[in-house]
């Protein structure tokens, strides 16, 4: 797996993205900003990397599309769905999946940044690894419901911490993955 950002081997730039997506990587997963779209234009919603230089470098839905991506994407930034944006549902998910992704992971709304939520990416991302992006985020918020049901006063386990996190499928899911995709991650 690449892994690009603070956590990774390079920095998370727009030059390094392009260069790990054709490498050939089999899922996308992204933990960093998302700016949403406008209510004018929702598509413009955009992936937040940083250029050579330290200035802000947005990715574009269409940046994307030109690009291509994986068959399977996790975007755990705030509202990568495009939810809370205008009057349709048009975000990052929606040009991940314009560029090939046939299965997008990723939330509903901003999200909360602490040790808690890395906590439970890592669960989320460890249960997509296991089982694939779709199947791996059901099993994930099985769990995380029965730890709710088991404590429900718990702020740990409250829906707000995971049921926000959805799932976005196209095309046809039982075609073999490309074999070119292997893994990339931007932290």
């Amino acid at each position: 797996m690449t892994v690009l950002g603070s956590a990774g081997s390079a920095p998370a730039t727009r030059e390094e993205l392009i260069s790990a997506l054709n490498a050939g990587q089999e899922m996308l997963i992204v933990n960093g900003h998302v700016r949403p779209g406008s209510a004018v234009e929702p598509a413009s919603s955009a992936l937040i990397l940083i250029s050579p230089a330290g200035q802000i470098d947005a990715m574009t839905v269409e940046d994307f599309a030109d690009i291509g991506v994986p068959p399977q994407c996790v975007i755990l930034g705030c509202d990568g769905a495009g939810a809370a944006t205008g009057t349709e549902w048009t975000g990052l998910v929606t040009g991940l999946v314009w560029a090939g992704a046939r299965q997008v992971v990723t939330t509903t709304v901003p999200v909360i940044e602490d040790s808690l939520t890395a906590a439970l990416d890592a669960e989320l991302l460890d249960s997509i690894c296991s089982r694939g992006a779709v199947q791996g985020l059901l099993n994930w918020q099985r769990s995380a419901a029965a730890r709710w049901r088991d404590e429900p006063s718990n702020p740990a386990t409250a829906p707000y911490r995971w049921a926000e996190t959805v799932a976005v499928r196209s095309g046809d899911l039982d075609a073999p993955p490309m074999d070119r995709w292997r893994g990339l991650a931007l932290r």
